[in-house]
């Protein structure tokens, strides 16, 4: 065999036969590890080669929408959470002179709990908002409200806020965790829509709870009062008002497992939600007591987050390449 002298025809041949190797190996190859030789390795005769091709996963980019806020989305956010924080404080509802919300007649100890509203509305909008744009952060910021509005309502004796709180606690650890797996998964990526028969039992479900609520809030209100302040339930006699109030716990309950889950009509539950409590606190219900316009504003400010919501998921839906109706492994 004719020893070779000229280094760089052979390293035009070394190349040629490998590039014909891993065609061979691979018809579409991806990065592969070049080989390079000394001079010393190049004088060896006969010349042996072992040529291992080498092969990068490059994972693909997740089908998520951008999470990040843009600077329009910012100011929003910004002005939100100041309308929020001010309605934690100032009452604005007719009939009353527009001042700080009195606490004069509350215990030292409910006037220190107070200001943790603020903190709560705050908190709240931040979560809604952050839920919308599928960010699991959401979910922390959901806890920090569970945990502020909880403690709030436990101490003014809104016994039925105080339990729909306390319902949310776990399922924000439970979201969060759920929504960190949000990377290139599409089982738990994509927005999802309820089959036909998902519906039929998550309504069952609801008015289950509706059902069981409808009794255990009032007689739940009067345990939870005697610790602080003996108080009968507000919405005893008031019948339409007593089954908004059970329905908005029970429907919100369903409508927070289906937003942890990313099926779309999570928002057409909140919907449903906003609906009930604009209702009740309207005066439409024929008792001056339930009015209060600083809950109808943060409502319906609630509410255009869920338009927001409910625009960006069906957007997102249209173009995801799995077909969530016909998919036999969609869990309930």
């Amino acid at each position: 065999m004719k020893k070779m002298t000229d280094i760089d025809d052979i390293k035009r041949e070394l190349e040629d036969i490998y590039k014909d190797y891993e065609k061979q190996l691979n018809p579409n190859p991806v990065n592969s590890e070049i080989v390079s030789l000394n001079h010393e390795q190049l004088n060896i005769v006969p010349y042996t080669f072992n040529i291992v091709p080498y092969t990068v996963n490059i994972a693909p980019e997740p089908i998520n929408p951008k999470k990040t806020f843009n600077k329009y989305e910012y100011l929003i956010l910004f002005i939100l959470s100041i309308i929020f924080i001010i309605f934690s404080f100032i009452d604005v509802t007719p009939g009353n002179e527009i001042s700080i919300i009195s606490i004069d007649n509350n215990s030292n100890w409910q006037k220190t709990l107070y200001v943790v509203s603020g903190l709560a509305s705050f908190t709240g909008i931040l979560s809604v908002v952050l839920s919308s744009k599928e960010h699991r952060y959401a979910f922390i910021y959901g806890f920090i409200n569970c945990v502020t509005f909880g403690i709030y309502a436990f101490a003014y004796g809104y016994a039925g806020n105080f339990q729909l709180n306390m319902f949310y606690l776990p399922l924000q650890i439970w979201g969060y965790l759920q929504w960190s797996k949000d990377t290139i998964d599409t089982k738990e990526n994509n927005i999802k829509v309820l089959k036909i028969h998902q519906k039929v039992i998550y309504v069952l479900v609801c008015f289950a709870f509706w059902y069981i609520f409808y009794f255990e809030i009032p007689e739940f209100t009067k345990f939870v009062t005697q610790f602080i302040v003996q108080q009968e339930y507000p919405y005893e006699s008031n019948i339409v008002a007593r089954i908004l109030d059970s329905g908005i716990v029970s429907i919100s309950i369903i409508a927070q497992y289906l937003l942890i889950k990313k099926y779309y009509e999570c928002w057409i539950l909140w919907t449903i939600v906003n609906i009930f409590n604009i209702i009740m606190f309207s005066g439409t219900l024929g008792d001056n007591n339930f009015i209060s316009v600083n809950i109808i504003i943060m409502t319906s400010l609630y509410q255009l987050n869920v338009f927001y919501g409910f625009y960006l998921w069906i957007r997102k839906l249209s173009t995801q390449n799995i077909d969530n109706l016909d998919n036999p492994d969609n869990p309930v």
